[in-house]
């Protein structure tokens, strides 16, 4: 579904299966295409962010210098940020 852009077939015309009848706009498919891509930048952004407070919290939890419940906490936005990477991608 989409706007037409050009008509390949004139009414009368004989058309056999595979034939071509017309052009489909691509421009509202480009636009959400590049959002989508910017989403999944966006979210593997985040995830990378989360993952690194979550090691941090691991080490010092691991220390003693930060409660277990720190770490499970980062860890917890760390998986979720994985689950929205998933998301992004299927898409």
């Amino acid at each position: 579904f989409g706007r037409i852009d050009a008509l390949k077939v004139d009414e009368g015309d004989h058309v056999k299966a595979g034939d071509v009848l017309a052009i489909l706009d691509k421009k509202p498919y480009e636009d959400k295409l590049a959002v989508a891509k910017a989403a999944l930048n966006q979210n593997q952004a985040a995830y990378k962010n989360a993952l690194s407070i979550s090691q941090r919290k691991q080490k010092l939890a691991s220390s003693k210098f930060a409660s277990t419940e720190d770490y499970e906490t980062a860890k917890a936005a760390a998986d979720e940020a994985a689950a929205q990477i998933n998301s992004a991608e299927a898409a």
